[in-house]
């Protein structure tokens, strides 16, 4: 309701699509109209299953960007936030994503924005995040742990920070993967529980 907007998935049949949405999200936030760009991104989270950017309009024009996973049944319930714009940015106006601009292997997403361009006038803005740009993505997991296998791009640098399930320490790891002579390295930090 109030325009928050709400989306639905049907899978796919040999003949037909499914008679009942598979999936739906109803969106909380008021004025949200959630769902007005949709643009599939592969699977950024290499679970098998892809991903997509969905943009909403959000409060003040700013517009809002963000990464929904999918699992075997549609999308996870949670999202990750992508971009949040300011006010009268219409951020997400425009997406697209699956391409690779600059022919280095890894795959872009870009979005439109609208900016002032200091006389007054507002002008489209387009802009490009590589995969190894916004590769971030925050996760929660519950259980044991028996083992990580991380790939990382060719370029930049790869942390993974771990905080313990009683948030009584937490580890930094900065992980070496280019032979540039820089080594890599680990910082724990304890904090006492409250």
């Amino acid at each position: 309701d109030l325009n928050a907007g709400k989306l639905w998935l049907y899978h796919g049949h040999p003949t037909d699509f499914s008679a009942v949405p598979d999936w739906t999200y109803v969106s909380e936030t008021i004025n949200a109209q959630i769902g007005r760009q949709i643009v599939p991104i592969g699977d950024i989270d290499d679970d098998g299953y892809d991903d997509v950017l969905i943009s909403q309009h959000s409060s003040g024009n700013s517009g809002r960007i963000e990464i929904f996973f999918g699992d075997g049944h549609g999308f996870e319930s949670q999202s990750e936030l992508f971009v949040q714009g300011q006010v009268e940015d219409h951020a997400g106006f425009l997406l697209a994503g699956n391409f690779d601009f600059n022919h280095d292997g890894q795959w872009e997403v870009a979005y439109g924005k609208i900016v002032d361009d200091g006389s007054g006038n507002d002008q489209v803005s387009v802009v490009v995040h590589s995969k190894r740009e916004w590769e971030s993505i925050s996760f929660a997991f519950t259980g044991t742990l028996q083992s990580v296998e991380l790939g990382t791009s060719s370029r930049a640098e790869t942390t993974i920070l771990h905080q313990s399930h009683d948030g009584s320490t937490s580890s930094i790891h900065q992980l070496e993967h280019v032979d540039d002579g820089t080594s890599s390295r680990s910082e724990e930090y304890t904090s006492e529980l409250q």
